[in-house]
């Protein structure tokens, strides 16, 4: 289990917010988390591995995964396929670890094997894409920066 993995199972990664997924985290976590604890104190038994597969295999099947990411430095952004067909971009800036970053760090990503999520091994910077497709860009923390930021665009009402 990567770092990226490991984060959302245990639940200290990014913040995912509220939603129709929560309950689905939930019971992932939950499996995962018996799983991971019997492997810490060696007691894991042929039934929580089982559950941990199934578990794993429902979030696979639920939430889309990367299949390929790249930096575009002519648009500054970091562009990735999903496995559905969509195509996400974004401005690294606006995510938390990726803000300053130079070309170079971010043309090395790296999908994670679940494909949930993206690593920038030059910036040791994780990104979990269910979190980003739901907005969240990083920590509570930092969103609470970003939401005190100026707007990024002028809003509709503005524009003439």
């Amino acid at each position: 289990m990567d770092g990226i993995e490991r984060d959302a199972a245990l639940g200290t990664g990014l913040d995912r917010g509220t939603g129709p997924r929560t309950a689905i985290d939930g019971a992932i976590n939950g499996a995962i988390n018996g799983a991971i604890n019997g492997v810490i104190d060696g007691t894991i038994d042929g039934d929580s591995y089982e559950a941990a597969v199934r578990e794993g295999a429902l979030q696979r099947s639920l939430l889309p995964a990367a299949v390929a990411v790249r930096y575009d430095g002519a648009t500054d952004r970091v562009l990735v396929i999903l496995d559905t067909g969509v195509e996400l971009a974004f401005a690294p800036w606006l995510v938390q670890g990726l803000g300053g970053a130079e070309a170079d760090d971010l043309m090395e990503a790296e999908i994670s094997p679940s494909g949930l999520g993206l690593h920038f091994p030059r910036l040791n910077a994780d990104v979990y894409l269910p979190g980003l497709l739901e907005g969240v860009m990083g920590t509570k923390r930092w969103m609470a920066l970003m939401r005190q930021a100026p707007p990024l665009w002028p809003s509709a009402t503005t524009v003439k």
